[in-house]
């Protein structure tokens, strides 16, 4: 996902790839949550919950949702100016679709039809005979164009590449060579997040939060977060924005992010959580509690993305072996979690007990088994390094 010059970052940067790993984390996190939760459409929910599980799944998710995959996005664009400036135009997209459209075609054409076949319709059909009822209808074909899984990510970088490389084209712009090496001032910082928080706003007015609405798995409901961090790391790339921004600014947008989940906290008790009301104008709507959330969720986006890469940038620009090892395997990780999680939970199902303690098991599993499967399997199969790096 995130590429970048080896002889001028690796020794600069490694905070980026520190910080990868924690994302990567959080990714196989959220999902195992929707797993054990009642939060969300995922492929095997196993049955056996609990309230208390639940409600910190839902909890703990919400707060995973409002920043960790704008922080990949916007970590991601960072290095888009650098790579296309040094491959050129045609080099650059052709290399993005190798190491973003094959894993996306992968599994959009095998991997979940197979997933999907095994837990919903072994019973009913051969799987030849499921394969090819998808594509009898418009519906249909659009269900399968939208079976990304997590992979939605890679969708929506290749879109952003190709728009990023017309508007190249167009404006014969060079981001290097224009750098205002300076970071931008927290009063800017403050207007794109009154932007995010409108706009998602309006969009929630016609798409809410867990409602289904979605563009090939892209969930329409956080699309201005993605777009507008998207934006932002061309801009910081720009400015040579990861290493110039200062410690304390950096540290005073994490602790806007911290003192922010007492708001979110208070959110939720005024929607009535603790009543077990319906949430859903928090979600979206044309109502205030709307626009409060969408205002949280902006400012706290923006204050982990600031303030969680100077804090690692400031401590943790290092990287010993197990870390080197695992981030070099983070982008192989992502891609197989999702099959990897449905087995483990499919295993697991049988095994009762606290959702919570079974959560953290499971994980741990989850976890360390995608980090062999990629260092001992994949990524030793001829041809894959320049896919999976």
């Amino acid at each position: 996902m995130i590429e970048r010059d080896e002889e001028k970052y690796s020794m600069r940067m490694l905070f980026l790839d520190n910080l990868k790993i924690l994302l990567t984390i959080l990714v196989i996190m959220h999902h195992t949550m929707m797993a054990y939760g009642v939060l969300g459409d995922w492929y095997f929910k196993d049955p056996n919950t609990d309230e208390i599980s639940s409600t910190i799944f839902i909890i703990l998710s919400g707060l995973n949702q409002g920043f960790f995959m704008a922080l990949f996005l916007f970590i991601s664009a960072y290095f888009v100016p650098e790579s296309y400036n040094r491959k050129g135009p045609k080099k650059f997209l052709k290399d993005r679709f190798i190491r973003l459209g094959i894993p996306l075609l992968i599994y959009i054409a095998i991997v979940n039809p197979v997933m999907v076949y095994l837990l919903n319709y072994k019973t009913k059909m051969l799987f030849f005979e499921f394969y090819g009822s998808q594509f009898q209808s418009f519906e249909g074909i659009m269900t399968f164009l939208s079976g990304n899984g997590p992979l939605w990510f890679l969708l929506i970088l290749m879109i952003f590449v190709v728009f990023y490389c017309i508007m190249r084209q167009i404006f014969k712009t060079n981001p290097e060579k224009e750098a205002e090496k300076k970071p931008l001032s927290n009063m800017t910082l403050v207007i794109i997040i009154i932007i995010m928080t409108v706009f998602t706003f309006l969009m929630r007015i016609m798409f809410p939060v867990n409602e289904g609405d979605d563009f090939l798995n892209i969930q329409l409901a956080h699309v201005v977060q993605y777009i507008i961090m998207l934006i932002l790391g061309v801009v910081a790339y720009k400015r040579d924005w990861f290493h110039n921004i200062s410690d304390r600014q950096g540290k005073v947008w994490l602790i806007i992010a911290f003192l922010s989940i007492i708001y979110y906290f208070l959110l939720g008790l005024a929607g009535g959580v603790m009543e077990g009301r319906d949430l859903s104008q928090l979600l979206g709507g044309f109502h205030w509690e709307a626009f409060a959330f969408a205002l949280w969720e902006s400012i706290y986006c923006m204050g982990m993305c600031i303030g969680l890469i100077t804090l690692f940038r400031k401590k943790w620009n290092t990287q010993g072996k197990i870390s080197k090892t695992i981030s070099a395997n983070s982008y192989t990780m992502y891609l197989i979690h999702a099959p990897v999680l449905v087995g483990i939970s499919i295993i697991l199902v049988g095994f009762q007990i606290f959702a919570l303690l079974k959560f953290i098991i499971v994980l741990a599993i989850v976890f360390f088994l995608c980090l062999l499967i990629s260092y001992f399997i994949l990524r030793q199969i001829p041809g894959t390094k320049r896919i999976l790096g």
